[in-house]
């Protein structure tokens, strides 16, 4: 019984002493846990606060560039517009002035941009890095012809020398403007060379080239043109094989913009009005290089009659086209760029470098210009024309100042109401259509402005003038055309894409209830009938309002059968002309005359041409990032923080219902 009690006294005193020795490891290994948990969550506070004050360390630095930037915000702006030689340049306006030079200089690369650019400070420094970073000037019309219309009464310029290897993008119409401003400044400054060159010419440098007294072609050169044509992928056995559907819904027989997702080819009555069209737009290039030299025209008509003819000649010469084109007098010399130059050199003195000609670029000289001229008084009595742009595909929205939107549209309009002195408005338009509803927008603001403000307003179309372009068109007192203007495409259509084969067959299927099937969203199934119909009949509607403004307002169409100038059918101007859909043929600045004749006497009323203006609220924030960014940061960052910054992604409104044409601007 004393052993049992003894063994039992012991078992509880080793249970204790058990549960105190696990009661002291609790004790010491808690503390331990604790500070491990402890120590983690001080180092992430650490890191957070180390996070925080280096991003608020970084914003208070900025703050302070910012405020000393606020304060020489003028001065810095003012340096870094020094860099657009073509805004203005202070010191190359001294030497302009101070030195005149004998050589204006022509360096024609890439697009001649047809609308007026923007003036503000943004648009400027933009064109500046988008010039830099791209080995390019940005050319516009506008600031070639002012060029050389002062030029031709400059008696210290003796040469013109055109660098035309890069021109490229570029529409007959505006090729035809540079012809016409270097026969004006030929028609003054009769002694004066004028030179093009160029490493390949393609058509549209070639036509400007043939209105130059000397045409000159790199030895290794050659045309990058052997006529024109206009060709389209088609994608019907790719969407067949993808399993996908396109969704379409035209008004128009020969509404020839669908056709490459429904067919494989293009269609007969597409592929015979097309050749029409342009068997017609090479003859009307021809007939523009024969106005400057006939023989060019016959030789060209000849050398590219057949591929078998050039090819022939070709080989006659070793397969050296140009050899080809100079013993064809095409080109009058066959000379490297650098041997061009020698002879500028030669003859009006050289430069510090040796290897080029002591020219002034044609920027700088219109710089220069621009700066000696001093306001006048007003000596315009009889008021203003305003000439507004649009020009590309016709989109709802867009954050581009330079895209055809009605934001941008209305931004013209507006500068023109705002000034009394506008008495009549011409609307240049180059554009293949687009969205109808962004069309209908537009063409509510032109009738807006016609009789709420009783101006007139002329249209000028300009190479191309198709489908939603036209809808706008309809609104003017008076259509004009170029005769190398393709016009019409007066049709409507809708167009999408169903993936329910191919989401069916990798096992995607879509079920639901609502109360009414058109308010489905189809995507793992077909368009339901109610839906096809309900579309259908949109665009049937909308194609018959388009045909009922057309009769409305061009009165030679009222009593005729719309097959003959609708249903998607597209004309060159001439053709246009006798349908009665333009009213005269004739260029920009045929218009501009005629509206200047309505307004008043013809050499007492002013040309202002417009751009849109920069509403944008950025405007502080983009100066004052650029006066600090300028000078520091590398251009192309300063270029990629702009666009990251400033730039929005382009914005477009996808419309349910298009009228475009599948012609593109015919690019020569």
């Amino acid at each position: 019984m004393n052993e049992s009690q003894d063994f039992t006294k012991n078992v509880d005193s080793l249970s204790a002493s058990n549960q105190n020795s696990t009661t002291s490891k609790v004790k010491q290994n808690n503390p331990t846990a604790l500070s491990a948990i402890c120590h983690f969550f001080l180092m992430i506070g650490s890191i957070i606060t180390f996070i925080r004050n280096t991003v608020f360390n970084i914003i208070f630095i900025f703050l302070i560039i910012a405020i000393f930037a606020l304060v020489g915000l003028c001065s810095k702006f003012e340096d870094s517009a020094k860099d657009l030689a073509w805004i203005e340049d202070p010191e190359v306006t001294n030497q302009v002035l101070t030195k005149p030079r004998a050589i204006l200089y022509f360096d024609l690369n890439g697009p001649i941009i047809e609308s007026a650019l923007p003036n503000d400070d943004y648009s400027k420094f933009t064109r500046m890095l988008d010039a830099k970073l791209n080995n390019r000037n940005v050319n516009d019309i506008l600031s070639i012809e002012k060029t050389l219309h002062n030029a031709a009464y400059n008696k210290t310029i003796k040469a013109l020398y055109f660098n035309l290897s890069g021109l490229s993008g570029t529409t007959l119409s505006v090729a035809k403007r540079v012809i016409a401003a270097i026969n004006q400044f030929k028609a003054v400054n009769k002694d004066a060379d004028v030179i093009a060159y160029a490493d390949n010419y393609s058509a549209s440098a070639y036509a400007i080239a043939s209105a130059c007294k000397t045409i000159v072609l790199n030895p290794f050169g050659s045309f990058t043109f052997k006529g024109l044509s206009s060709t389209t992928l088609y994608f019907k056995d790719l969407f067949d094989h993808l399993r996908i559907d396109p969704v379409i819904f035209k008004a128009g027989e020969f509404k020839s913009a669908v056709e490459p997702f429904t067919n494989n080819k293009m269609s007969p009555q597409v592929k015979e009005e097309y050749q029409e069209i342009f068997t017609k737009l090479w003859a009307e290039y021809l007939d523009t290089i024969g106005e400057q030299k006939l023989r060019a025209k016959t030789t060209l008509t000849k050398l590219f009659y057949s591929s078998e003819v050039y090819l022939r000649e070709l080989e006659q010469y070793g397969g050296s086209e140009a050899v080809l084109l100079h013993n064809l007098q095409l080109v009058d010399e066959l000379q490297s760029q650098m041997d061009v130059e020698a002879y500028l050199i030669k003859k009006y003195g050289a430069s510090k470098d040796p290897f080029k000609a002591d020219k002034q670029d044609y920027h700088q000289y219109f710089a220069s210009l621009e700066k000696q001229s001093t306001p006048t008084t007003n000596n315009t009595p009889d008021g203003k024309v305003a000439v507004i742009y649009g020009i590309g595909n016709i989109t709802d929205i867009s954050t581009d100042a330079t895209d055809f939107t009605p934001a941008n549209i209305q931004s013209q309009l507006k500068q023109a109401v705002k000034d009394p002195a506008v008495k009549a408005i011409v609307f240049y338009i180059n554009s293949g259509g687009g969205s109808v509803t962004a069309s209908e927008k537009i063409r509510n603001m032109l009738l807006h402005v016609k009789h709420k403000k009783n101006i007139p307003i002329y249209v000028s179309m300009n190479s191309l003038c198709a489908s939603g372009a036209y809808w706008i068109s309809t609104a003017a007192d008076k259509i004009f055309a170029t005769n190398e203007t393709i016009t019409g495409s007066i049709g409507v259509f809708a167009i999408g894409f169903s993936a329910h084969r191919l989401l069916n067959e990798y096992g995607v299927y879509q079920d639901g209830v609502a109360t009414n099937d058109l308010a489905t969203v189809n995507i793992a199934n077909p368009l339901s009938e109610s839906q096809v119909r309900a579309q259908y009949l949109e665009v049937k509607s909308i194609y018959e309002n388009f045909v009922g403004l057309v009769k409305a307002a061009r009165t030679p169409l009222k009593n005729v059968d719309y097959h003959k100038f609708a249903e998607g059918k597209v004309f060159m101007a001439q053709d246009a002309y006798n349908l009665g859909l333009v009213d005269k043929l004739g260029t920009l600045e045929d218009v501009i005359k005629f509206a200047k004749v309505k307004v008043g006497k013809l050499n007492k009323v002013k040309v202002e041409h417009l751009a849109p203006e920069d509403t944008s609220s950025k405007g502080a924030l983009r100066d004052l990032f650029l006066s600090v960014g300028s000078g520091i940061v590398p251009d192309i960052y300063l270029k990629a923080g702009l666009d990251l910054l400033f730039k929005e992604p382009k914005i477009l409104e996808k419309p349910t219902v298009m009228a475009i044409s599948q012609v593109k601007d015919v690019a020569f």
